[in-house]
């Protein structure tokens, strides 16, 4: 049984991006009917005509919303949905604490009180991400859980050459805080679960799709993966176990009150494997690449509570998640 009615309307915000579109796919192949917003109605065409040949006609729904803080702006596009997915984010990287951070808290919000104000919707779930539990430090051992929360304070100078990533991690860190006092103070009639994926890899669902960190194994493939030094080790997860929680986490019973952090992430990786892989797949292109990153000398050490999201794949039917040969394979296919 599920936590939203079969067949009835969830709502995709930025379901043009890389994670949001696979959301929107999962959510349509389990039989749900999709609106999805985006900034640019233009941008959805593609995913419009590939929707409509594989679901037919009537089972998405695009709506242009430029900017969701704006009064009024969900109004029409939040009338009956039983569920929402706020996948939209800013992932432009920009250094700007400023441009970047307080927008996307208010963007949150915006959503919470259009879901609050609407009492068709039971499930509401964020999109966050494992930088919201804690910045990495490459060697440092350290488990991010349930409980884990990225210390903001420690973002990084305006020299640092991650500082993007830094700011991006702010901005979900606060975003996901603000979600949490809202549902505390505001009580509102839905549940709220937040997605923390790791490193997305895997398929994109269209050229322009292949966005963010899905970029990663195609830099490393293209000779230009030591622009990584330095960069945290982290975990991977596929983009389409990413989308299965968040579904899971919209319609499963098991992800009812008072709510869940659910972490997509299946395993800890390092550039250099990474490299490797991306070596044994394409093997005409690996004379152009290092054996290994030299500058990669410290091992991933950290631990993620990936038990309940485990769980979950499994109640999905699931045997798993999706391993990191098989989810790179994906991401470069035709390169």
């Amino acid at each position: 049984m599920s936590a939203i009615p079969g067949g009835s309307t969830v709502l995709v915000t930025g379901f043009t991006g890389y994670i949001g579109s696979h959301v929107a796919h999962q959510l349509l192949q389990a039989g749900y009917t999709v609106r999805g917003t985006t900034r640019s109605a233009a941008k959805a065409t593609f995913l419009r005509e590939k929707f409509t040949r594989e679901f037919g006609e009537g089972r998405l729904e695009v709506v242009e919303i430029p900017d969701v803080t704006v009064e009024g702006a969900l109004d029409e596009a939040i009338k009956g949905v039983s569920g929402i997915a706020h996948v939209a984010s800013d992932v432009s990287m920009s250094q700007n604490m400023d441009e970047v951070v307080g927008p996307v808290v208010r963007g949150t919000l915006a959503v919470l009180r259009a879901a609050a104000a609407t009492p068709s919707v039971k499930r509401f779930v964020l999109t966050s991400s494992t930088v919201a539990a804690g910045w990495p430090t490459p060697g440092t051992a350290y488990t991010r859980d349930e409980h884990s929360w990225n210390d903001v304070s420690a973002a990084s100078a305006e020299s640092d050459p991650h500082r993007g990533y830094h700011v991006y991690a702010v901005s979900k860190t606060e975003g996901e805080k603000a979600a949490w006092k809202f549902v505390e103070e505001e009580k509102p009639g839905f549940v709220l679960n937040t997605v923390l994926p790791d490193t997305n890899f895997g398929p994109a669902l269209g050229p322009a799709l292949l966005q963010s960190t899905a970029l990663f194994p195609l830099t490393i493939l293209s000779g230009k993966g030591d622009q990584f030094a330095g960069f945290p080790n982290q975990w991977f997860v596929d983009v389409r176990d990413t989308a299965r929680l968040h579904v899971a986490a919209l319609t499963l019973p098991s992800c009812s009150a008072p709510g869940y952090r659910l972490y997509a992430a299946a395993a800890p990786f390092t550039f250099s494997q990474i490299l490797g892989i991306v070596r044994k797949l394409r093997p005409a292109r690996a004379t152009d690449l290092p054996e290994r990153f030299e500058w990669e000398t410290l091992p991933n050490l950290s631990r993620v509570d990936n038990s309940r999201s485990t769980a979950l794949l499994k109640e999905m039917g699931r045997d798993g998640w999706v391993g990191l040969d098989e989810s790179l394979e994906a991401n470069i296919e035709g390169q």
